[in-house]
């Protein structure tokens, strides 16, 4: 009775920090949010701007890029492509797009739970096949309502020397920063609601 008692406290002290910094990062990414990225493309500076409009089963994103009139559209990403894409859009032009099978600044639990594993997985960033590799993991700052926000990422690189910073959460496995030759980052969270 002794041994079970302690292997339950135990456990529960192991997991209670486990599940309260979870819960803190899954709170950030809610209905309403807003989430600006700097972008560097080759020198050219903007914005690209996601408004979140669902994110549950399915997730939702109005974006806007600020560097043209006019320039935004409307991603969906289904179950399926948030369970198990290996490839993700990185490329955008203004449509509505529904995501079958590809992500959008999101990995998908497939490729978050391999790189967790450190596990090499093949994806696509929009340039052809390249094996994801982790390397290390890191925190990054972000602003989030106004104040800062360190968020634990995995940093890895692709064999094309691509980098992406994937936020250490498996309910939200976003791409917090990447760099393909042009970089993008983000750097503040605001809510609308």
């Amino acid at each position: 009775m002794k041994i079970q008692i302690f292997s339950i406290l135990f456990t529960s002290l192991l997991v209670s920090p486990i599940v309260k910094s979870q819960t803190a990062t899954e709170k950030f990414v809610k209905e309403g949010d807003t989430f600006s990225y700097a972008v560097d493309n080759f020198g050219m500076k903007y914005n690209f701007i996601l408004d979140i409009v669902k994110c549950q089963e399915n997730v939702v994103f109005n974006w806007k890029m600020t560097h043209k009139d006019n320039f935004n559209g409307t991603i969906t990403m289904n179950s399926k492509a948030l369970n198990n894409a290996v490839s993700m859009k990185s490329y955008y032009s203004p449509s509505i797009e529904t995501l079958n099978d590809t992500t959008s600044v999101w990995v998908s639990r497939k490729v978050f739970g391999e790189v967790k594993k450190n596990r090499p997985i093949t994806i696509n960033l929009g340039d052809g096949n390249e094996l994801l590799s982790f390397k290390s993991n890191q925190t990054l700052d972000v602003i989030s309502r106004g104040s800062k926000m360190s968020l634990n990422v995995m940093y890895c690189e692709t064999d094309k020397n691509h980098k992406l910073w994937i936020l250490d959460n498996p309910a939200f496995p976003l791409v917090i920063k990447m760099d393909l030759g042009w970089t993008i980052e983000l750097k503040e969270i605001n809510s609308k609601k």
